[in-house]
């Protein structure tokens, strides 16, 4: 089971995931839309409005990659601090301990690898877009 830390972290990717899903459905549906010259807006989407929020995704993603080095470090180091709470030997312990916060960082890492694939797939139709209106 995870610490709380960890527990929070995964609402933080969770609220992304939500965030990223809504943004980029808005973009690509918006995309579509814009078969028409770059400056006209529709539905007062404009091209560089919707880069600019893909731009505020790509920040998003970038913010949680961090906060889940932050959030993996500290739960390494508390795999260590608890080892003299333990009936088993240190390193086994320890390695008992990692095996958790690898599979938890696996999981991390897969999720942020699939959002960012969505958003760069949008930001590259949107690019698109944009050049055979322009």
């Amino acid at each position: 089971m995870l610490p709380l830390l960890g527990r929070l972290f995964f609402l933080l990717l969770a609220a992304v995931a939500v965030k990223t899903v809504y943004s980029s459905s808005i973009v690509l549906l918006t995309a579509g839309a814009l078969n028409q010259p770059a400056t006209m807006p529709v539905r007062g989407y404009s091209v560089d409005r919707l880069r600019n929020t893909l731009a505020s995704l790509r920040q998003l993603h970038t913010f949680t990659f961090f906060a889940f080095g932050s959030c993996i470090s500290v739960l390494a180091l508390d795999s260590y601090a608890s080892v003299a709470q333990s009936k088993l030997t240190g390193a086994t312990y320890v390695l008992d301990n990692f095996r958790y916060c690898l599979v938890y960082s696996a999981f991390a890492f897969c999720v942020l690898l699939t959002l960012h694939s969505v958003q760069w797939f949008v930001s590259a139709r949107v690019n698109a877009v944009a050049r055979t209106a322009a």
